[in-house]
């Protein structure tokens, strides 16, 4: 009996080997999911830094989120890649790391939200109306600080300003002589409304704005309009909840600490320098939850606690001095 199911077992690993070739490493650069095509050959590039993970794949609705269908290879310095030419631009998709932590992706330039997927964003694909623009000298800016959500929003409970409500309010920028606009943090935080301080993923633009496309929309807009783009980023604290990034592959050196990307030692890993009302954020609703992740997957659920999490990312200038020290301008 004992040798039967051995038997039997042997041959469903076998026939899940043939089913399912072994990962080769990528030779072409970037961190992230970087759609490729080398004549006939199109694709995407995964890439992902998971430096205690035994195994990684990638997972996603272009392989019917069949975990073992594209295993990612070790490249030998902590990152693991593949290339996969069954994903494309627009595509869903997770890492899958020990075979049960569902992740989005660190270097993700779009996701679907905070709680759901990460999504593969082609920013070569944006066919630009400015294709080259000179900012004005730092001592002639005329700087405006915008924050898309209230900046000219549409009304309901929330104000519901974007990229696109934004745009149409642009020529009013332009006649007060303003030519600059710094943007309050725009990379996806947790729910729809907030000041962004509190980033759950560092790559991807918020999706209640509209998302990294209609970013680019919003950067040609201004440029067409002579207007400088900064934006204004946060890379020291992280959350605290939705975050992917915490224990990302796994590792941690005691339960509380967050791993990888986060700092691991007392009174750097988290802190409560703000109260509760500003250090956690509203929660998408169970709902989108449900309907934006795959099932079985998992998503950061750390509501309960009050405290940012630190990242190991530089430490930015405080926001105050970055008006005359711009951190990122288009």
């Amino acid at each position: 009996m004992n040798f039967r199911l051995s038997v039997c077992a042997a041959s469903f690993v076998l026939s899940s080997l043939l089913a399912h070739p072994a990962a080769a490493q990528s030779s072409r650069p970037g961190m992230g999911a970087i759609p490729y095509a080398a004549g006939a050959v199109r694709g995407v590039t995964f890439r992902v830094w998971a430096p205690h993970a035994t195994n990684v794949s990638v997972a996603g609705n272009f392989n019917g989120w069949d975990m073992a269908a594209n295993p990612l290879a070790s490249e030998g310095n902590g990152c693991w890649s593949a290339d996969c030419t069954n994903a494309a631009a627009g595509a869903e998709y997770k890492y899958v790391i020990n075979s049960n932590l569902w992740r989005r992706d660190p270097r993700g330039l779009s996701v679907v939200n905070s709680a759901g997927n990460s999504i593969v964003f082609d920013p070569d694909a944006y066919d630009w109306d400015v294709d080259s623009f000179a900012r004005p000298e730092r001592k002639d800016e005329v700087i405006y600080a915008m924050h898309v959500r209230t900046y000219n929003p549409q009304w309901s409970q929330w104000p519901q300003g974007t990229f696109e409500t934004a745009i149409a309010k642009l020529d009013h920028l332009q006649e007060l002589g303003v030519n600059a606009i710094e943007l309050m943090p725009i990379m996806e935080f947790p729910g729809d409304n907030s000041w962004g301080y509190n980033p759950s993923d560092p790559y991807a633009v918020e999706s209640a704005y509209g998302g990294s496309r209609k970013l680019q929309e919003f950067v040609d807009a201004c440029h067409t309009r002579k207007l400088a783009v900064i934006l204004d980023v946060v890379h020291n604290h992280w959350g605290p909840s939705d975050l992917a990034t915490w224990q990302f592959d796994g590792y941690a050196p005691v339960a509380e600490y967050g791993g990888i990307y986060h700092y691991n030692s007392a009174g750097l890993c988290c802190t409560d320098w703000a109260p509760p009302g500003r250090t956690t954020p509203r929660r998408k609703s169970a709902t989108t939850s449900r309907t934006t992740t795959r099932p079985g997957s998992t998503s950061s659920a750390r509501t309960a606690s009050a405290r940012i999490r630190l990242s190991t990312s530089a430490i930015t200038t405080p926001a105050a001095a970055r008006r005359a020290t711009p951190t990122a301008s288009a």
